[in-house]
């Protein structure tokens, strides 16, 4: 059992941040503290929001990325060299609970960016806004409303399915899940003396 949450407990810990990244992929993840903003650069931006995230077509485009990103992270983490694969391997039952966790991470980050999204659309609006002119973010508009500019917006999270960038955040997953027991450790090596000492203190007073 120590070791089954050994291996399980740090892979674990990696997915939550699932939601997040993908739709770091799109835009600003959540809208910053709101200052006055240009109203023409506000037009602007929400025009170029809506040819580049058409709203019939959100849903899937960050379902899509989730997968994606996911699918490439669990990759990485069962196989690293922890031996979480072999376990998972010589333990049906643990394989299908495991199988179970990620399904269910998977929906609910997929929940938690749908329930969200007017604050990503927001967010990703005024990011916009900030960093472009409305000159500028007309041109990129206009650019996007061609066949071309269509496609690539459509196929911005296909990207994460490439076999080169999955392989790339396998090995990222990996190499960060090789080396996250002894980072723990020089931790809880780091952070003791403070907390002795603290409680040193509380004692003495």
């Amino acid at each position: 059992m120590k070791r089954l949450a050994a291996l399980l407990v740090p892979a674990l810990a990696l997915l939550p941040a699932t939601a997040a990244l993908a739709a770091e992929q799109q835009g600003t993840a959540t809208p910053a503290a709101s200052e006055a903003l240009d109203p023409a650069r506000l037009a602007s931006a929400r025009q170029l929001v809506e040819i580049i995230l058409p709203a019939e077509q959100r849903d899937a485009m960050f379902a899509s990325a989730v997968n994606a990103m996911m699918n490439n992270m669990v990759g990485g983490i069962v196989q690293g060299e922890d031996g979480l694969g072999q376990l998972l391997a010589e333990t049906p039952e643990l394989q299908t609970a495991f199988a179970s966790f990620i399904e269910r991470q998977r929906d609910l980050a997929i929940a938690d960016i749908s329930e969200t999204t007017p604050e990503l659309m927001l967010a990703y609006t005024n990011a916009y806004a900030r960093l472009f002119t409305a000159k500028e973010l007309d041109e990129i508009a206009a650019f996007m409303a061609t066949p071309t500019g269509k496609r690539y917006a459509l196929q911005s999270t296909a990207i994460l399915s490439d076999p080169d960038f999955a392989a790339w955040q396998r090995n990222v997953s990996a190499r960060s899940q090789a080396r996250l027991s002894a980072e723990l450790e020089k931790l809880m090596t780091e952070i003791k003396p403070i907390i002795e000492a603290k409680e040193a203190s509380h004692h003495g007073s």
